[in-house]
C-alpha cells in the first residue's frame, strides 16, 4: 500500500499557493476597481484615501510599457525585476513604505496611468491626480495634477 503522508503534505502547500496567487489577484483587480470607483472628470484626488497595497506607502512608482527596468529608482528594481514591460496592455505601480515595498500589475482596460507620462515615473503620496475619460474610449486616464502653490 502506497503511503498516503506527501499527499497530505502537498494538497495544503497547493491551496495556500492558489490562495496567494488569488489574492495578488485580488489585489490588483480590488485596486483598479477602487480608482475607478473614485474618479470623477475634472476633480483632482489622490491615491492616499485608496486602498493601495501597503498600510503606510510613501511613495508609489509607475511603471508603463517599454519601461526600462534598471533606469527606475533603486527603491523599485527589485520589485521590477521580474517584470516584462513589453506588455502594453498593463501598468505597474510600486507603492513602497518604510518596511514595504509591494507591485500591483494593472490591466489598462479601466484606468490608465500611462496616457501622460513617459514609461516611468516616481510620486509622492500627496500627488494629486487628475482624471478624463474620452468619449470614445473605456479607460480612465489618470494625469498628475500641476503643483497648486497650496
Amino acid at each position: 500500500m502506497r503511503s498516503r503522508f506527501p499527499t497530505i503534505l502537498l494538497t495544503p502547500a497547493i491551496l495556500l499557493g492558489s490562495a496567494l496567487v488569488a489574492s495578488c489577484g485580488d489585489a490588483n483587480a480590488n485596486f483598479a476597481s477602487t480608482v475607478s470607483d473614485h474618479v470623477s472628470a475634472g476633480e483632482a484626488f489622490t491615491l492616499d484615501a485608496l486602498d493601495a497595497p501597503v498600510k503606510e506607502w510613501t511613495s508609489v512608482y509607475v511603471a508603463c510599457p517599454y519601461a526600462v527596468v534598471d533606469e527606475a529608482p533603486a527603491a523599485y528594481r527589485s520589485a521590477l525585476a521580474t517584470v516584462d514591460t513589453s506588455n502594453e496592455g498593463s501598468q505597474w505601480l510600486v507603492f513602497t513604505g518604510a518596511q514595504d515595498t509591494k507591485l500591483l500589475t494593472l490591466d489598462r482596460t479601466n484606468v490608465d496611468f500611462c496616457g501622460g507620462t513617459d514609461t516611468g515615473s516616481e510620486y509622492q503620496r500627496t500627488q494629486k491626480w487628475t482624471a478624463h475619460k474620452p468619449d470614445s474610449g473605456t479607460a480612465w486616464s489618470l494625469f498628475p495634477a500641476p503643483e497648486t502653490g497650496e
